[in-house]
């Protein structure tokens, strides 16, 4: 009788749980909980995997604060903070 290894550990994708506070043109600011792909990660895939508008913008706001172009990369880990930012912002 073979004995069969268990690959569902091994082969589940790993995913981080990350934190998105969205801002919709100075409207309620609310925060919520997100379970994304971990790694490294094009910003505009990070934006549809958060749910943010592809138009809106995204900071990152911890571990450092600094705004995320869609056409870079980021290394997305457990307990990041980003935040959207909706509408036409400062005008």
């Amino acid at each position: 009788m073979e004995t069969q290894e268990s690959t569902t550990t091994r082969d589940k994708p790993k995913t981080a749980e990350v934190f998105l506070e969205i801002d919709d043109e100075g409207e309620v600011t609310k925060e919520v909980k997100k379970e994304v792909p971990a790694g490294d990660t094009q910003v505009s895939q990070l934006k549809v995997e958060l749910g943010v508008p592809a138009a809106a913008t995204l900071w990152l706001v911890q571990p450092e604060r600094k705004q995320l172009v869609n056409t870079d990369s980021i290394d997305v880990k457990s307990g990041m903070h980003f935040e959207s930012i909706e509408g036409g912002g400062i005008s």
